[in-house]
């Protein structure tokens, strides 16, 4: 195994490596003062460095894992296969592009002085590089699938120096590192800055996380932990955790410390841009349940349209199940486009800050108040296996009860006392929830005056105090 896991090593440290050069590259030339609109050659030799670093270390990825999957007989899964190869050049794209997408969505939305040509490139860029890394993705899974030497289910962690990683784990960071970079834009739309939610992320994250193990624990007392140690609370390396009390305890933590930290901004403005985010983060986390072959209905005969790798890991106790968590991975996706481009155009003058927190809370308690009937009863929480349901419906009452206590707020602050509430459905940069001091400034003009008495023209200075906003 040595081999397999020093090939595993340098894969992981080409690969994240590529990731965090490119992070740090475009952070540092994008929050440069940009006089020019295309990039040199230096920019662009370090971004095909980037793109072959990603590129390689996942290739080499995929190699070590072909390694590790290895039979009683020390057969890996694609010895012999002629499409190994293939397998390898694909997951190189496949990660190349993940990183080519970044690059595009980062220069797309932060750099506004471009050159047409190079701006129509990113722009195509943006939408294409994420469709051909899940092709690229989806054909390598598929080689591998197909070998004779692989078996399912699939392992759910990585064995590195001894500890166990769990995919699961990794998905779940993954996906709110992913939704932390929405959420980053969209602040930067409202207020014209990036950065703002960089210390809330740290207190956001663990309050999560506690939050869903206090939902688990509270839910499965009498299950998993009544008469019990009582340390086994506290164990969270095990397993036992709930979306639904995750989500709340990060916002509500989160935007308490957000309120408190940016106080020239508001909690409102900061529920607004990371709330519709955390649907997206919920998406791809749910993938953690495949590897751990979770969240599955009732039992069918096939899975028609799914590729092989798909099927097969959904083949549990002798039959194939009904992927709940792909449904409510998929419906996740769907709602944060609902909410963030239809939902909030449709209310348009009823829409008030702060109202993506009650569309999000009635979005996800309504598709958990669907979706939970249908699970396996293995995976229903509470002694009478309708915890979840009753949460689904706190979301949804919650949700009404939320926006309805903003529409009463602002009514009370703006329009009883005949003020002009400020039109949240404008978002240009740093004009949205902020509101700017007037500051005083003394400007010095100079006026030619005529002395009709005078042989020449007298220049004559004069101040005035003028109140400009910024």
């Amino acid at each position: 195994m040595q081999i397999e896991m020093l090939i595993l090593v340098v894969g992981m440290i080409l690969c994240f490596g590529g990731y965090v050069l490119e992070w740090a590259h475009t952070h540092q030339y994008l929050n440069k003062e940009k006089n020019f609109d295309t990039l040199n050659s230096r920019d662009y030799g370090l971004i095909g460095l980037c793109l072959a670093l990603e590129g390689f270390g996942g290739a080499l990825l995929q190699v070590a894992f072909g390694m590790w999957g290895r039979d009683a007989e020390g057969h890996s899964y694609l010895d012999g296969e002629s499409l190994a190869w293939l397998s390898y050049i694909l997951m190189f794209f496949a990660c190349a592009f993940v990183g080519a997408f970044y690059y595009a969505f980062e220069y797309h939305f932060k750099w506004k002085k471009l050159d047409k040509k190079l701006s129509d490139i990113i722009h195509i860029s943006m939408y294409a590089a994420p469709v051909l890394a899940v092709a690229c993705f989806l054909g390598a899974a598929e080689i591998v699938s197909r070998s004779p030497n692989f078996t399912f289910p699939l392992m759910k962690e990585i064995n590195l120096f001894n500890r166990g990683i769990a995919f699961y784990g990794i998905i779940i960071v993954l996906g709110a590192l992913l939704a932390f970079e929405l959420s980053d834009h969209r602040m930067y739309q409202f207020t014209g800055k990036h950065g703002l939610l960089d210390s809330t992320l740290l207190v956001g994250f663990p309050s999560g996380i506690i939050g869903a193990r206090v939902g688990y624990v509270i839910g499965n007392w009498e299950i998993d932990f009544a008469g019990r140690d009582w340390t086994k609370i506290f164990a969270i390396w095990e397993g036992g955790l709930t979306i639904l009390g995750g989500a709340i305890g990060g916002i509500v933590f989160g935007a308490l410390f957000f309120n408190w930290r940016h106080k020239e901004v508001g909690g409102r403005t900061g529920i607004d841009a990371v709330v519709p985010g955390i649907l997206i983060a919920q998406a791809i986390g749910r993938w953690g349940n495949f590897f751990n072959q979770e969240v599955y209905g009732a039992a069918i005969d096939s899975l028609p349209g799914f590729p092989r790798w798909f099927q097969m890991q959904m083949f549990i106790d002798g039959s194939y199940r009904v992927p709940l968590f792909f449904i409510e991975s998929a419906m996740n996706m769907v709602g944060y486009f609902l909410i963030w481009y239809l939902f909030r155009n449709l209310l348009k003058k009823w829409y008030h800050r702060g109202d993506m927190l009650g569309l999000y809370l009635i979005w996800y308690g309504i598709l958990r108040l669907i979706m939970e009937p249908l699970r396996d009863p293995k995976f229903n929480m509470g002694t009478s296996g309708n915890w979840s349901i009753v949460w689904a419906i706190l979301y949804i009452v919650g949700g009404v009860a939320w926006m309805a206590l903003m529409w009463l707020y602002d009514y009370l602050k703006y329009k009883r006392k005949g003020l002009e509430y400020p039109d949240p459905m404008v978002y240009p940069a740093g004009k949205v929830f902020v509101e700017v001091p007037v500051v005083e400034q003394k400007i010095e003009k100079t006026e030619v005056v005529k002395d009709k008495d005078a042989i020449g023209e007298d220049e004559v200075t004069l101040t005035e105090e003028s109140n400009d906003k910024d």
